[in-house]
């Protein structure tokens, strides 16, 4: 606990006593942009979006679609492609610091589903056969996202770790809305 009052002081403005209050506090927080994933996920798009109660607690959630990869082998009349996708839908929690009256801090928690979506076809002899399976689990996430206040509008990236069946870790960024 002593080293998070140390954070804080560190954080104040010059005669402040603690942070500074964040634009966050009372109000709705949307955003949405480019993500990309370890553990094959690769490229994808988000969404996220929540409020902040008085007391800096954030309540919101999230959303991740990726678009995962394609490959392909074999020769000419005889191939086999795989390709997958997959998506998320995460409930999260955080704290909102105030690092400036324009910056908020906002390590989070959370848990949802993840979906992984894969699609194999093998082709022999001019013949293919083609197989979709699909598979939701119970997942969580944990990380922080770091916002800033251009007036209304938000520019943020975010860095977290997925965890379902595999561990993944998340780099994102995001454009959006404070109101």
């Amino acid at each position: 606990m002593a080293g998070l009052a140390v954070a804080v002081a560190v954080c104040a403005w010059p005669g402040e006593a603690s942070a500074a209050r964040p634009f966050t506090l009372e109000r709705v927080s949307l955003g949405a942009g480019l993500r990309y994933g370890s553990d094959d996920l690769n490229l994808g798009l988000g969404a996220r979006g929540g409020y902040t109660i008085r007391e800096s607690v954030y309540i919101g959630g999230l959303f991740d679609y990726w678009f995962g990869e394609e490959d392909e082998y074999g020769i000419p009349g005889n191939r086999v492609t795989a390709s997958w996708s997959g998506w998320d839908l995460m409930a999260i929690g955080g704290y909102d610091f105030g690092i400036s009256p324009v910056i908020v801090v906002r390590p989070f928690g959370g848990f949802g589903l993840f979906s992984a979506n894969v699609e194999g076809c093998v082709e022999a002899l001019g013949n293919e056969t083609c197989d979709d399976r699909s598979e939701t689990d119970a997942a969580g996430t944990f990380g922080a996202e770091l916002i800033a206040d251009l007036g209304g509008w938000n520019l943020g990236g975010d860095f977290r770790v997925l965890f379902a069946d595999d561990t993944a870790v998340v780099i994102g960024a995001n454009i959006g809305a404070t109101f």
